[in-house]
């Protein structure tokens, strides 16, 4: 079993809605991914929540990253979003269980987090 973390690339943005086009670029803030990486020093991949989180990763963290922060494995998942209706909802949960060997077997999320049954 290995350990899964969630963090998202943007620290702060605004934008009117909840859809990712309306982000304002001038009002991006983004997450301290090097003090992340530097604090849990056992990161192998970095799987991303569809193209946009890709993208502002590949313009606003990548180009100044240390090569060892380059040489990890970096995937592209479907986007989770409602917005995102090109894909089913069966077809996107088959994608995101890749990750399923990486969550702790005894991991119980809080009271307040909706889970969701991977396999089957």
């Amino acid at each position: 079993m290995g350990t899964l973390m969630i963090w998202d690339v943007l620290k702060s943005c605004a934008r009117q809605g909840s859809l990712d086009s309306a982000i304002e670029e001038s009002s991006i803030e983004i997450n301290d991914f090097t003090s992340l990486f530097n604090s849990f020093g056992n990161i192998k991949q970095v799987f991303f929540n569809g193209a946009t989180a890709q993208a502002l990763y590949k313009k606003h963290v990548y180009p100044d990253f240390p090569a060892m922060y380059k040489a990890l494995n970096y995937t592209k998942l479907p986007s989770t979003s409602p917005a995102y209706a090109a894909m089913p909802y069966q077809d996107k949960l088959a994608a995101w269980s890749v990750l399923k060997p990486l969550c702790r077997a005894d991991f119980s999320p809080p009271a307040h987090c909706e889970t969701v049954k991977v396999d089957g």
